[in-house]
């Protein structure tokens, strides 16, 4: 023990020792007052900020403009603190490599107190509005159709406070341009730091284009809803359980009308009744051949895969009607109606009973429910309706106009906490094309085009596959067909693009003679104009047609499904353009865009490029990237 204290000592009285021990407690004192202590100051700010981010997120659900408010000022304190701390690591900025770290703090920075700076210009100029928009507290409960009526009356008034705030979004995406993405890992401790750095840099961009695509629509929206003169737009109810080129037969129509922003069901009726069996336009082939149908009535004229071109054939006949005038087409298919029940809950339509005897066949699905329609069983009873219990009745598809009334009387009474989830529903479905629009207002319609709620077939630059189907006198086999398509796409040795495309078919029900039987498919496939079909199998052509539409390249054929039985039908086809492994499309990927037909339920896709797979359910429109 002695001897330890006299080692102590003399350790203790050398010079070199002493000086050693002087740097080392004044590194650390240094990394303490320097870096710890500012460091451990720095990360509980961030997370305070975060949090106030998370509330002021509840304060927009809230609908609230006071809360809005309160909640931006305690973030704008809140950045201000931030800043300060992150500035005691400006020694960072002397470092050639680190540099760039501290410089992307400081652009973060910046990129926050100038959104919240744009957030606030927004709040001040939609206070004298804030009673109308229904954004004060006291005012919370207006109910949709005040809201609709309210915006279409002040929508110009807006646009001053659109464009404050987009010159200092524009200060925002300048300084979130100057990341530097590509300096950080792909993932830190599960967290993908680069991935969240390109989403906020483009969601920056996209939040700046569609703020400038939202200042011309400001000025049309009263003309729109009509706030000088009414105006009145067609409904028609595609059955995609019947389905056809833009999302299902064209089973009944209804007139809505917006008077001041006030809307309105004023006519609604079965299309038979609107339809007066006169043709007027030249007929496709496979309509009078698998229809057996004269020509091309109106009830058929949604053929071309194409929604606005469709619409315009349509309107062709519908002007023709001495019907009245419309401003726009809104179609909507069955399972747009499924999922509005979700929301709105069981719906009853006066004048409607059930009597079920004596229908011997009916799916289990329609005896469910009481009274009333539910998501469960309201497509097996609007069938049920039609086919059966009004078959012979002049009207026996309008109970699908009077249903959607009595949805457009619970949107329209809906509370503001419920708003959220009915616009939500909306533009769900817009994206997954079981609700499409075509409108005579030009602005309107180049934005409905953009945003991909046209039902438009696309021009593209790189691979291209569109898959569109007609059940043509085959039931409602729909409702039981299972589709499912695998592309392989190969790289030949001299560069050319082959593809192999086989679509399966099941025909998952029993025949019961009113809503399955034999599925009657023609089914055309869309690929890059000028491809070459190189083989095929199945079908019932001995050689499948190969036409230019719509800028594609189209292959078709006719194809038979009978109930509890399987059909494949395959194409094999050469692409007009060569791909060099990595040298593709100026890029080091091979793009594929898959536009889905609409009215269909996310059928199952397998794409394969040489060795790589995805699997996918297709929901709505996909590209798909394989990268080398």
């Amino acid at each position: 023990m002695s001897k330890m204290i006299l080692f102590l000592r003399k350790l203790a009285a050398n010079k070199r020792f002493r000086c050693v021990l002087a740097i080392s407690a004044g590194i650390t004192i240094c990394f303490y007052l320097l870096i710890l202590r500012p460091g451990i100051q720095l990360a509980n700010d961030a997370q305070a900020t975060i949090a106030l981010a998370r509330e002021f997120k509840t304060a927009v659900k809230d609908q609230s403009l006071n809360k809005i408010a309160a909640k931006a000022q305690e973030i704008q304190f809140s950045l201000t603190t931030l800043e300060e701390d992150f500035n005691r690591f400006r020694f960072i900025n002397y470092f050639p490599y680190l540099k760039l770290y501290y410089q992307d703090g400081q652009h973060l920075l910046e990129a926050g107190k100038l959104g919240i700076e744009a957030t606030q210009i927004i709040i001040e100029e939609l206070k004298p509005f804030a009673s109308l928009l229904g954004l004060e507290e006291e005012t919370n409960q207006m109910l949709a159709q005040e809201k609709i009526a309210h915006l279409a009356s002040i929508a110009p008034s807006l646009l001053p406070a659109v464009e404050n705030a987009q010159e200092k979004l524009s200060l925002v995406l300048n300084e979130t341009a100057q990341l530097h993405p590509s300096i950080y890992p792909q993932e830190i401790r599960g967290y993908k730091i680069r991935n969240q750095l390109v989403s906020l840099q483009s969601q920056i961009s996209n939040l700046q284009q569609q703020i400038n695509d939202l200042k011309p629509l400001l000025n049309e929206i009263p003309s729109l809803l009509g706030v000088h003169t009414p105006q009145n737009y067609l409904i028609l109810f595609q059955n995609d359980k019947e389905l056809r080129p833009t999302g299902g037969f064209i089973t009944a129509y209804a007139i809505a009308q917006l008077d001041q922003g006030n809307f309105s069901i004023i006519a609604s009726d079965d299309i038979y009744n609107l339809d007066q069996d006169i043709v007027y336009l030249d007929t496709p082939y496979p309509i009078t051949a698998y229809l057996k149908v004269k020509g091309l009535f109106m009830r058929d004229t949604n053929f071309s895969p194409d929604f606005k071109e469709s619409m315009t054939d349509f309107e062709y006949y519908y002007d023709r009607t001495g019907s009245i005038p419309v401003m726009g087409i809104i179609a909507l298919d069955t399972q747009f109606v499924e999922h509005f029940l979700e929301l709105s809950g069981p719906v009853s339509v006066p004048g409607y009973e059930l009597n079920f005897s004596g229908y011997w066949n009916l799916p289990e699905a329609c005896k469910t429910g009481g009274l009333h329609f539910t998501t469960e069983n309201v497509i097996c009873r609007l069938e049920l309706y039609a086919e059966k219990i009004f078959d012979q009745r002049e009207n026996r598809k309008a109970i699908l106009g009077e249903l959607m009334a009595q949805l457009v009387d619970w949107a329209l009474t809906a509370q503001a906490d419920q708003w959220p989830e009915l616009i939500t529903l909306v533009f769900d479905q817009l994206k997954e094309k079981h609700l499409l629009l075509y409108l005579h207002n030009q602005e309107a319609q180049t934005l409905i085009e953009k945003y991909n709620y046209a039902g438009e077939i696309h021009n593209t630059n790189g691979d291209f596959l569109h898959i569109n189907q007609a059940n043509l006198a085959g039931l409602k086999s729909d409702m039981y067909m299972v589709r499912k398509v695998k592309q392989e796409i190969s790289i030949t040795d001299n560069n050319e693009v082959t593809t192999k495309l086989t679509l399966s078919y099941h025909n998952t029900g029993t025949y019961d003679g009113w809503l399955n039987s034999t599925a009657r498919n023609y089914i055309r496939v869309y690929v890059p104009q000028g491809s070459t079909l190189l083989s095929w199998s199945g079908g019932e052509y001995s050689q499948p047609n190969t036409f230019d539409d719509l800028g594609k390249t189209v292959f078709d054929n006719f194809l038979l499904t009978k109930p509890l039985s399987e059909s494949v039908l395959t194409f094999e086809y050469k692409s007009p353009f060569k791909f060099e492994m990595g040298k593709g499309f100026d890029t080091k990927e091979y793009n594929l865009l898959i536009q889905k037909q609409p009215g269909l339920n996310a059928p199952e896709y397998e794409v394969c490029f040489e060795r790589q797979c995805k699997k996918l359910e297709l929901e709505t429109d996909k590209e798909i990237m394989f990268d080398f």
